[in-house]
C-alpha cells in the first residue's frame, strides 16, 4: 500500500520535460532555467535510450539539487554537468568554479591561525 502510494506521489512530482523529453532535455532546461548568474555546459554520453522513469527522476532530483546548490552556495560563474551512461551504471559530474567547501583539515587549520 505504502508502495503504491509513494509510486501516485512521484508520478504527480514527474516534470512535463522529464516524462515528455527524457532526461537529457530535462537537464538542459534546467540549466537554461538556472543560468541567470551561472553558466551552465551540459554534455551527455551513451544516453541511447531511456531509463527507467524512476531512475531518470531519482538522477533528475540529484541533479536539481546539485545545480541549485552551485547557484544558491558556490558563488561560481560557471558549473560544468556531465552525465554518461551504460548498461551497468550511471556517472553524473557537476564541476564549478565557485569558492568550494571548507574540509575539516582546512576548518582546524584556520581554527589554529
Amino acid at each position: 500500500m505504502a508502495i503504491n502510494e509513494t509510486r501516485r506521489i512521484s508520478h504527480g512530482l514527474m516534470p512535463i520535460t522529464l516524462k515528455e523529453n527524457g532526461l537529457q532535455s530535462a537537464i538542459l532546461d534546467m540549466s537554461v532555467r538556472l543560468s541567470k548568474d551561472v553558466i551552465f555546459t551540459c554534455s551527455f554520453s551513451g544516453m541511447h535510450q531511456r531509463l527507467d522513469e524512476y531512475q531518470e527522476l531519482a538522477i533528475y532530483r540529484i541533479a536539481q539539487e546539485l545545480m541549485l546548490n552551485v547557484v544558491k552556495h558556490a558563488n561560481a560563474s560557471r558549473c560544468r554537468i556531465s552525465l554518461k551512461t551504460n548498461k551497468r551504471s550511471v556517472d553524473l559530474i557537476v564541476q564549478d568554479n565557485g569558492i568550494g567547501c571548507l574540509t575539516k583539515a582546512l576548518l582546524k587549520k584556520e581554527e589554529s591561525v
